[in-house]
């Protein structure tokens, strides 16, 4: 409905002079895909728009949870498409 706003664009641009004005000489934009020329990947997206902004690609290591419970964390990733998916249908 109001995609057209692009509220993302104002959130990241916002973020990014905060930083600026912090002293911030980066801004990690964390996440890209794997392969920049795999136009099937889903982050190609994500990146388009990052690169809106000029970003550069810095490859690091992936993401990785520290489970400080098992069935808490279980629980969580479990359920987790199904909140989505009822987020989803709110909209």
């Amino acid at each position: 409905r109001r995609r057209r706003d692009m509220p993302n664009y104002l959130l990241q641009w916002v973020a990014m002079q905060w930083a600026l004005a912090q002293g911030c000489t980066t801004y990690d934009w964390w996440g890209a895909p794997t392969d920049l020329d795999d136009a099937d990947d889903g982050m190609q997206g994500v990146w388009q728009f990052k690169q809106g902004f000029g970003a550069e690609f810095q490859p690091h290591v992936g993401a990785w949870d520290y489970v400080i419970s098992p069935v808490a964390y279980r629980a969580l990733t479990e359920s987790l498409p199904y909140i989505l998916a009822g987020m989803r249908r709110l909209r």
